[in-house]
């Protein structure tokens, strides 16, 4: 009779102990992606720009890879704000080969475009990759042919044009 009490109270006890989620309960609603206009801001370490060569039928050809080298205070930077794109190669002194540059942001199509607007013209880039720690600008004939930039000879036909960054963290 005892073993029949005990297993009626474990029994009691497992069926109260069993319930349904609570559908009530708060659950923290993921932040909202910043916009790029936020989230591209800081400063960035430029890594690694590669060119690479196409021929006549845009299939690449050449590939050059230059890696930016980057020990602290020196690296090539690239400081960006709400107006402007600053680039230096130190830290320590920021004015040695500086240049401010100012920049527009656009979207279209579900890409986003960053134009610099630089002493020859606007360079156009599409930003194909942007989160809190890596950034890729990428210029391919056509948005070399849409820059100010192409007309004045410094992108040749069938080159396309990549820079890496990271986000530099002190």
């Amino acid at each position: 009779m005892e073993k029949l009490f005990l297993f009626s109270a474990m029994m009691c006890l497992l069926l109260v102990s069993c319930q349904y989620p609570d559908d009530d309960v708060d659950m923290p609603e993921p932040e909202p992606e910043k916009p790029v206009s936020e989230r591209i801001l800081g400063t960035w370490i430029n890594t690694r720009t590669t060119f690479i060569e196409l021929n006549s039928t845009g299939k690449p050809l050449n590939k050059f890879i230059h890696d930016h080298p980057y020990s602290y205070p020196r690296g090539y930077f690239y400081s960006i704000d709400s107006n402007y794109v600053t680039t230096f190669y130190s830290l320590d002194n920021q004015d040695e080969m500086q240049e401010s540059v100012g920049y527009t942001l656009t979207e279209s199509k579900g890409k986003t475009y960053i134009g610099e607007e630089t002493f020859i013209g606007t360079t156009v880039y599409e930003i194909t990759i942007l989160t809190d720690s890596t950034m890729k600008w990428v210029m391919n004939d056509s948005l070399a042919a849409l820059s100010d930039a192409y007309d004045k000879g410094s992108y040749p036909d069938g080159v396309n044009l990549i820079e890496d960054f990271i986000k530099y963290k002190r």
